[in-house]
Formats: structure tokens, C-alpha cells, sequence
């Protein structure tokens, strides 16, 4: 409801947090687009579906993401990520990931070699919504990322996001899903260790994974809206 009404709830933090909340709930369902298309799902992101239009919402989403993750980053912004590798790496979700979006990615491999990828250069907008949204207005313009991107930190969640981007590089899902729970286990150690001993580096680790993860839910954009 509030979602519906507009307001703008705040975070603790100063996170407008119905805008993040609905960036995050997109994000988790880009590894589902493909197979959202093909079952007539209307949740999540099945707008980027509709055409050019469509192709201008996935354009805000990354650039509302790439605010909340990189260029202004808050505790509720960065849950963006994990939320969304969460998706990427399910095993109830895999399947459909490797038999509908691994084609779209190796086609789109071979394209770029070509043609420039869509959802590049870099932009970013503080928030989702805009005039006009309400009224099914096509998204109004964003500008391009004058921030500077997060020095990389490597951790077990870029780890976890490189294991997900090997599925063109893997010959069979068993080999790419092996990978993938390799990964997740070591997030979960991870996070094990820091429990026990009082340390707390998620969020500089979250936000130093931030360009690999974008890169990650950009590519998955370009290679099943540009197939």
C-alpha cells in the first residue's frame, strides 16, 4: 500500500526505503526473467519485457541499483546484493538459469565482439520512480556515473559472483552447480567466522563487490532483452 501511494518511508539510515525496497525485489528476479517471459509470470521484472519501453525500465533499474550499491551506498541499498545473488544461486532456480538464460549469455558474447553493449556506459539515479510513472509515462532520462566506483575488495561474495558468471564457461549444470555451492559454502563460513569472532566487514565487502555484481545483473539484462 505504501508502494501504491507513493510514500516515501524512510530507513534509519536515510534510504528512501520504498525505493530500495523496490529495487531489491527486481533485482531478485532478473535470473528469473527468462523464465518468467516463457511462463506469463507477471511479477518482479517482466515490464523489461515490453519492448523498447521495457528496455528503458531495466536502463532505470541499473542505474537506481548502481546509486544504491556504488554511488551512494546505505545498509538498506546494500542488501540489493545479496538478495539478489541469493536468486542467482538457488538450486530451485538453477535449472531454468542454465537451460534459458546460458544460451542468451553465449549469443550475447559473441554479439558484443560486434555490436556495443546496451546498458553501457555506466548511469545512475537516485531514485527508481519519476514524474509520470504513475501514469505509464516512459522513463525519463538518466544521467551518466561521474562517481568513482569502490576500491574492489575480494571476498567470498565476489567469489560467489564470479562462480555464477562461469555458467558459459562450465560444460554441464552439475559442473557449474558444484561451483556455485562451493561459493555459497564459503559466504556462509564467512559469515560464520565474523559471528564468532565480534568482526564486521560485510558492508565494505558488499559495497567492494558492487561493480562485479553490477556488471553481473547488467550482462543478465542485455543477453535475454537483446536476444
Amino acid at each position: 500500500m505504501a508502494l501504491r501511494a507513493g510514500l516515501p518511508f524512510l530507513a534509519p539510515d536515510g534510504t528512501v526505503a520504498t525505493d530500495a525496497i523496490v529495487i531489491l525485489q527486481i533485482a531478485a528476479q532478473v535470473p528469473n526473467l527468462a523464465y518468467d517471459s516463457e511462463s506469463g509470470d507477471q511479477r518482479g521484472c517482466s515490464i523489461f519485457m515490453d519492448g523498447d519501453r521495457g528496455r528503458a525500465f531495466a536502463g532505470r533499474f541499473l542505474s537506481a541499483a548502481r546509486w544504491n550499491l556504488q554511488c551512494s551506498p546505505t545498509t538498506a541499498g546494500l542488501c540489493i546484493l545479496p538478495s539478489s545473488l541469493y536468486a542467482y544461486a538457488s538450486r530451485r532456480h538453477g535449472p531454468a538459469y542454465w537451460e534459458l538464460v546460458r544460451p542468451k549469455l553465449q549469443r550475447a558474447k559473441e554479439k558484443t565482439m560486434i555490436l556495443p553493449a546496451k546498458f553501457r556506459p555506466a548511469t545512475c539515479t537516485s531514485s527508481f520512480w519519476y514524474d509520470g510513472a504513475d501514469t505509464g509515462a516512459a522513463p525519463t532520462p538518466v544521467e551518466l556515473c561521474s562517481h568513482i566506483p569502490p576500491p574492489a575488495v575480494e571476498s567470498p561474495l565476489t567469489e560467489a559472483i564470479d562462480a555464477v558468471n562461469s555458467i558459459t564457461e562450465c560444460r554441464t549444470y552439475d559442473e557449474w552447480r558444484a561451483r556455485v555451492d562451493t561459493a555459497v559454502e564459503a559466504v556462509k563460513m564467512w559469515l560464520e567466522g565474523m559471528a564468532s569472532s565480534g568482526e564486521n566487514n560485510v558492508l565494505p565487502a558488499t559495497n567492494g563487490a558492487a561493480p562485479r555484481f553490477l556488471d553481473l545483473l547488467a550482462t543478465t539484462l542485455e543477453a535475454v532483452l537483446n536476444d
